[in-house]
C-alpha cells in the first residue's frame, strides 16, 4: 500500500465519519392494509374482522365477538411512529366496546387474541390475554364505568382510562391517532377531523423490554351486549433507518477498513468481485421519505390574503383553515416556505368544507409553483379560488364546491392560473362537510389522484398527463390557496404530507463503496506508472 493511496483513505475515511453524523430518516415498514394482503385476521365470534382496500373493520354489529388482525411480518420497536384514522359508526346511544393498537410478541404471534367478551378488547383480562405486549387502548362503552377513553395496556391489562378531552370517541367522527415512541417515552395525539378538537398525551414505558425487539403489530377489538361498527383507515407503521447519505459514508468507509489489510486488498479490489456486488446491491428500489409533514403551528409557512387582512389563512397545530365564514371576495394561501423537487412526489392531505349553507363557495388547490412572488404568490378570489388568473408557472390540484352556479361541483387540474373545468367526483360529495382524504401522486409524466370520504368510505380516482418538471420547474413551492366570492365556507386542510423518493440507504452504501473503490485504483494505476 502506498502513500498515495493512505492519504486519499484517510481523507475517505474522515468524509466518510463526518458525513455519517447526519440524524437518520424514517422509512415507513407498513404501509396500509391493501386488502390484507400480508395480515392474519382472527375472531373468537360471529362478526370476524374484514379487509376492504386501505380499510380494516375490526368489530361490526354483531354481540359478543373480539376479534385481532396482525401484519404476518415482526416490526423493529426500539423507536416508531404508527399512525391510523379510528372511526366508530355507533350503532346506538352507547357503543362497545372499543379497540387497540397493540405490540405483541405472544407466543401466538400473529393469530393473538384474548376472547371473552367486549370488555377485553380483544386484547386482555380474560385469562388468555395476549402476553409479551404493549397496546394503546380505546374504550367506548357510554353505559358502564369505566368511562369513555384511552388507556396504555401492559400484557394484557384494560384500563383505567383517561376520558381525552373534547375529542369524543364515541360519536361518529374520523379520530385521527398519532403514535410517536422514542425509546422510553409513547407519546399519543387524538384529533377529531369534524370538529378539529385535540387531545394529547404520554405514558413512560420500555416497549422492548416488554415485547422483545421485533413485534407483531396491529389491532384488536371487541363488542359485548353493546356494539359498533370500528373502523382503522390510513395507517402506516414507520421505523427510523439511517439516512442514504450514512450509508453512503459507511460504504466508503467499510471498503477503505478492509483495502487497508494488505493481504486482502488485493482479492477485495478484483473487478470479478467488487462490480457485481455493488451493482447488485445498487439495483434495490428507492424508498420515499417525507420532506413536509404537517402544518405544525404554521412554522415553515407563509400565509398572503388578496383581499387585506380579510379572512386570512390561519394554522392549528396539524391544519390550515384555508377560508373562513362571512369574508367574501376572499383568496388566500399557504405556501411552505422551502422549494420541494417536483419529478417524482406523493402529495396526502384531508380536506373538509364546514358547509355554511345550501351551497359553498368557491372552493380550494393544492399547488406547486414557481411564480416570482415564492411563497407569497396568491391568485383571484370567488372562482379563481385563491389560485385563478396569478399564479404563473404552476400546477394546482383544484376543488370547486360552489353548487349553484356551473361549473360543478368537481375537481380539475389548473395550469399557470388555469380554472374553471372541472369533473363531478361520483358519489364523493366535496361539499358535504364530511373530511376527504386526498393523495396525488405523481410519476413524471401522469398526476394520480384518489379521493375517500372518511364518513361515507366513498371513493373516487382520476388522473392527469402532465409535465410538472417543465410547467413549474424541477423545484417549486408547494401549499394550498382558497377563494371565496359572494357564498362562503371554511374550508380546512389537514393530515398533510409531501413525499418525495431518494435511493434507499442500501443504494447509496453500494455507491459509497463502488466511489472509494474507484478512487483507490485510479491512484494505485497512478502509481505504478
Amino acid at each position: 500500500m502506498n502513500s498515495h493511496i493512505s492519504i486519499v483513505s484517510l481523507r475517505s475515511a474522515l468524509f466518510a465519519a463526518l458525513i455519517a453524523l447526519v440524524g437518520g430518516s424514517t422509512h415507513a415498514a407498513v404501509t396500509g392494509f391493501n386488502g390484507g394482503t400480508g395480515w392474519q385476521a382472527n375472531s373468537s365470534g360471529s362478526g370476524p374482522a374484514t379487509f376492504s382496500g386501505q380499510q380494516l373493520t375490526i368489530t361490526t354489529v354483531n354481540n359478543g365477538t373480539t376479534n385481532s388482525a396482525f401484519f404476518k411480518t415482526p416490526q423493529p420497536d426500539s423507536s416508531f411512529t404508527a399512525s391510523f384514522t379510528y372511526t366508530d359508526a355507533a350503532n346506538s346511544t352507547r357503543g362497545g366496546d372499543g379497540a387497540t393498537f397493540v405490540l405483541q410478541n405472544d407466543p401466538r404471534g400473529a393469530s393473538a387474541l384474548a376472547s371473552g367478551g367486549g370488555s377485553t378488547l380483544g386484547y386482555g383480562a380474560t385469562g388468555n390475554d395476549i402476553t409479551n405486549s404493549v397496546a394503546v387502548e380505546i374504550h367506548i362503552d357510554s353505559a358502564f364505568s369505566p368511562p369513555i377513553g384511552v388507556a396504555l395496556g401492559v400484557n394484557g391489562t384494560v384500563g383505567p382510562y383517561v376520558t381525552p378531552g373534547s375529542v369524543s370517541l364515541y360519536g361518529g367522527d374520523p379520530i385521527n391517532v398519532l403514535l410517536s415512541y422514542n425509546g422510553t417515552t409513547l407519546s399519543e395525539q387524538l384529533l377529531d377531523t369534524v370538529s378539529n378538537a385535540t387531545y394529547s398525551t404520554s405514558y413512560n414505558v420500555n416497549i422492548p423490554g416488554t415485547v422483545g425487539s421485533l413485534a407483531y403489530v396491529g389491532f384488536t377489538g371487541g363488542s359485548g351486549l353493546d356494539t359498533s361498527t370500528q373502523q382503522i383507515t390510513n395507517f402506516s407503521y414507520a421505523t427510523p433507518e439511517p439516512t442514504s447519505w450514512v450509508m453512503f459514508a459507511l460504504g466508503g468507509l467499510g471498503l477503505w477498513l478492509v483495502v487497508r489489510r494488505r493481504r486482502i486488498a488485493r482479492a477485495v479490489c478484483s473487478p470479478a468481485l467488487v462490480l457485481p456486488v455493488l451493482v447488485l446491491v445498487a439495483l434495490t428500489s428507492s424508498t420515499v421519505r417525507a420532506d413536509i409533514s404537517g402544518f405544525n403551528g404554521g412554522t415553515g409557512w407563509q400565509t398572503t390574503a388578496n383581499n387585506g387582512t380579510n379572512g386570512l389563512a390561519s394554522f392549528s397545530g396539524q391544519g390550515v383553515t384555508i377560508t373562513t365564514l362571512n369574508a367574501t371576495e376572499t383568496a388566500n394561501s399557504a405556501i411552505y416556505k422551502t422549494e420541494q423537487p417536483t419529478s417524482h412526489f406523493t402529495a396526502a392531505f384531508t380536506y373538509t368544507d364546514a358547509a355554511n349553507s345550501s351551497r359553498g363557495g368557491d372552493g380550494a388547490t393544492f399547488v406547486l409553483e414557481n411564480d416570482p412572488r415564492g411563497a407569497s404568490a396568491v391568485g383571484g378570489t370567488g372562482s379563481d379560488l385563491g389560485y385563478g388568473g396569478q399564479i404563473t408557472q404552476s400546477v394546482a390540484f383544484e376543488m370547486h364546491i360552489d353548487s349553484l352556479f356551473s361549473p360543478p361541483i368537481g375537481v380539475g387540474l389548473g395550469v399557470n392560473g388555469s380554472t374553471g373545468t372541472y369533473a363531478t367526483t361520483g358519489s364523493v360529495n366535496l361539499y358535504s362537510g364530511d373530511p376527504i382524504n386526498v393523495v396525488l401522486n405523481y410519476s413524471g409524466t401522469t398526476l394520480n389522484a384518489s379521493l375517500t370520504d372518511a364518513i361515507t368510505h366513498a371513493s373516487y380516482s382520476t388522473s392527469y398527463a402532465v409535465n410538472i418538471g417543465s410547467d413549474v420547474g424541477s423545484m417549486a413551492y408547494v401549499g394550498f390557496t382558497g377563494g371565496e366570492g359572494i357564498d362562503t365556507a371554511t374550508q380546512q386542510f389537514s393530515n398533510f404530507t409531501f413525499a418525495t423518493p431518494e435511493p434507499t440507504s442500501w443504494v447509496m452504501f453500494a455507491f459509497g463503496g463502488l466511489g472509494l473503490w474507484l478512487v483507490v485504483r485510479r491512484r494505485r494505476a497512478m502509481h505504478l506508472a
